[in-house]
């Protein structure tokens, strides 16, 4: 295995090319995006060759956009295009928006929006363009309860032509269980109250179908994962959250006959009367899918794990420790699986890492990217990878906050590429 340490000279050469140990290589992309960026998203669009890479905006006086703009395989970001802008916006380091890319060639986002007066009160908007951002559709919103309650940690992935399939956390039995608004404020501060996770399709007409319950009790604020798999079947991860506070990574199966929950990635046993904000991700080499997420084994330490799933390995222990943040992402990548995570550092700050291995979990190589302080506003670092290509994305702090406004962040990304790529 190889390890390459960058972290302690990134941001001092940010924008000149650095060559690693072979078989990779890692070059900064430049990205010339407003000051108060977050919340990048990219995904790879295999019908173009390229990348799109989303993130938001803050706008003067508490309003917020949605950006998009094509990435070339070479790093090279094309004309933002705005997806859509709004005063009422829910903007949060983990529930974010996402872009998407159809099997028409269809670009698909969605934001969230507020529905009430109260924190927890928004909703999921998605809306799709057929001219590569140039217009966007009138929104839609996947959910139809009507209730004052959360939506969000949405996850996407293609169904057809002209089809996206969706799985999000759904907030509506614990506006039931809590109708008041400061009941439910309450509730969610101390992560109460019943979240589930539902699943719909939606096609460019707007009409909404198949919408489905999969989990009636999930953990609260843990982001979602969803990919299609090569036979056309989804497979989604969630955090669960049983009658005893169990919260681990759970799995479902789309196939013809329907939604199938599946059990569990691995059965960490993590007992916690809170939500930890950390997700999972998937990632489809082949036939073999490989899961990845963080889970705390004793009271002081966070782990990354990563297993591939159908297999009876035990899973992969990354990196453990009680300064370890987690926040897991995971791309198929030459021949193995790249994954992205915050790892330990020095004190009061986290290191944003990659890890390559393959196709049999060997580590090929560790890459410490970036040194960044702790903390939410470094929100969760995305990939998405294409052939011998990947980017990664995330935010970082830009500046000292404002007394009353929010701190001011910028996006950071890298192109990984192997061998003579």
């Amino acid at each position: 295995m190889v390890r390459t340490h960058l972290a302690a000279q990134f941001l001092s050469v940010f924008g000149a090319g650095l060559a690693l140990a072979e078989p990779v290589q890692l070059t900064p992309i430049e990205l010339p995006i407003e000051a108060t960026a977050l919340t990048p998203h990219v995904v790879a669009d295999a019908a173009k060759q390229r990348f799109l890479l989303s993130w938001q905006e803050r706008l003067p006086e508490g309003c917020a956009r949605l950006q998009v703009a094509t990435l070339s395989m070479a790093g090279e970001l094309g004309e933002a295009r705005e997806v859509a802008r709004g005063c009422d916006w829910f903007v949060n380091w983990a529930d974010h928006p996402q872009i998407a890319v159809a099997d028409n060639g269809g670009w698909w986002a969605f934001w969230l929006q507020k529905e009430g007066a109260g924190t927890y009160h928004y909703g999921i908007r998605v809306a799709h363009s057929q001219d590569e951002g140039a217009t966007w559709s009138a929104p839609i919103t996947p959910h139809d309860d009507g209730t004052l309650s959360e939506h969000g940690f949405v996850s996407m992935a293609p169904d057809g032509a002209d089809r996206m399939r969706l799985v999000w956390l759904d907030g509506r039995h614990a506006a039931a269980s809590h109708p008041a608004e400061t009941d439910l404020q309450e509730a969610h501060g101390a992560h109460e109250g019943d979240m589930s996770l539902r699943a719909a399709v939606l096609d460019a007409s707007g009409a909404i179908r198949e919408g489905v319950e999969l989990d009636a009790r999930t953990c609260s604020c843990c982001w979602t994962a969803l990919l299609r798999r090569p036979d056309g079947s989804h497979l989604t991860a969630w955090r669960d959250r049983s009658e005893h506070e169990i919260r681990d990574i759970a799995l479902a199966t789309r196939e013809r006959s329907g939604w199938q929950v599946t059990g569990l990635v691995h059965a960490d046993n993590w007992k916690i009367n809170a939500c930890p904000v950390n997700g999972p991700a998937l990632a489809q080499h082949g036939e073999r899918v490989f899961a990845a997420w963080s889970t705390m084994p004793n009271a002081n330490d966070m782990a990354v794990r990563l297993r591939a799933l159908g297999t009876e390995t035990t899973p992969l222990r990354v990196e453990q420790g009680p300064a370890v943040l987690g926040r897991v992402d995971a791309e198929a990548f030459d021949g193995g699986v790249l994954l992205s995570w915050l790892g330990a550092g020095a004190p009061g700050e986290s290191v944003l890492r990659l890890g390559l291995f393959d196709a049999g979990l060997s580590e090929r190589q560790r890459i410490d990217v970036a040194a960044l302080p702790a903390g939410r506003g470094i929100g969760v670092p995305r990939l998405a990878a294409l052939g011998q290509t990947a980017v990664l994305a995330w935010t970082e702090p830009n500046g000292a906050a404002v007394a009353g406004a929010p701190a001011p962040t910028r996006l950071r990304a890298v192109r990984l590429s192997a061998g003579d790529d």
